[in-house]
């Protein structure tokens, strides 16, 4: 309830006060809603999150998307954690020529990134002969010189949407263990 009204009541999105503003009305007044108290409210119900150790990002969002759906009580027009669902179809080929069309909801695209398609080979190629240089020196490049592959997002999506060999697939056309793809 804590922070649902903080959310909307607006009481948590006013601008903080300058000091030499009116110094009473500045203590009722809050810079937004701290995260802790925002994990502590999403993360009760949970065993792993309710700690305060490292957590997985990931897992927290998908914890909170569950917590989203359980509170509306199954009604899927107010529930706004729909709008981070989409729907992904694998199609499998098998020798035989049949297609199977496999379907499913999911709120996260997991993507390959191909490092073979960085931007940025030449100054990966550099970063690796220093780091080489360094570690012969026994340091550790800092983090001002650290280069990172750049890949585009077009081609981690044209990576996941290529076709791809699936071994060991069982074809009910064949009646055996083939290669779909």
């Amino acid at each position: 309830v804590k922070l649902a009204h903080g959310l909307l009541s607006g009481k948590y999105s006013v601008p903080a006060m300058k000091e030499e503003d009116n110094a009473d009305s500045a203590k009722d007044k809050q810079e937004g809603i701290p995260p802790r108290m925002f994990k502590t409210v999403i993360a009760a119900s949970h065993p792993e999150f309710s700690t305060m150790r490292q957590q997985d990002a990931l897992e927290f969002f998908l914890h909170f998307l569950d917590q989203v759906e359980r509170s509306n009580g199954g009604n899927p027009e107010l529930d706004p954690s729909r709008s981070f669902k989409f729907g992904i179809e694998d199609r499998i080929l098998c020798p035989s020529g049949r297609v199977a069309y496999n379907k499913r909801l999911d709120y996260i695209l997991s993507l390959n990134i191909p490092l073979h398609e960085a931007t940025n080979k030449e100054e990966l190629k550099a970063f690796d002969k220093l780091k080489a240089e360094r570690a012969s020196e026994g340091k550790a490049p800092s983090n001002d010189e650290i280069v990172r592959p750049r890949v585009p997002l077009e081609a981690c999506l044209a990576s996941f949407s290529a076709p791809e060999e699936v071994q060991d697939f069982y074809s009910t056309a064949l009646k055996a263990k083939t290669t779909a793809i």
